[in-house]
């Protein structure tokens, strides 16, 4: 579902949840990756998306605004680690210093 906390009713709650448990999250094996880079900082919450199509291939998708205005979508390459990430700007707006973003 593709809403702000995740159900019409605002409470945040993923009742169908069935990959994060209190098994698998903890501070050794879940936590920050990497930091991906952007041409300013990210304000907004980054959204994801699990298993979105593109160009008929599902991917899992990070979607985040800069203050810059502009959209990134990083999603993970066919490699092991790699990331791909394409920025969409504004008309007319200059990208400034690249900075990290997703955190």
């Amino acid at each position: 579902m593709v809403t702000y906390k995740n159900d019409l009713a605002r409470t945040g709650q993923n009742l169908t949840e069935t990959v994060l448990t209190l098994a698998n999250v903890n501070a050794t094996s879940f936590g920050k990756l990497r930091f991906l880079s952007t041409d300013g900082k990210v304000d907004a919450q980054p959204l994801y998306l699990a298993a979105l199509t593109v160009q008929g291939a599902a991917h899992n998708v990070v979607f985040a605004a800069t203050e810059n205005d502009s959209v990134y979508a990083f999603a993970r390459g066919q490699r092991r680690g790699a990331v791909a990430g394409v920025a969409a700007r504004r008309r007319g707006k200059r990208p400034v210093a690249r900075t990290p973003a997703v955190r």
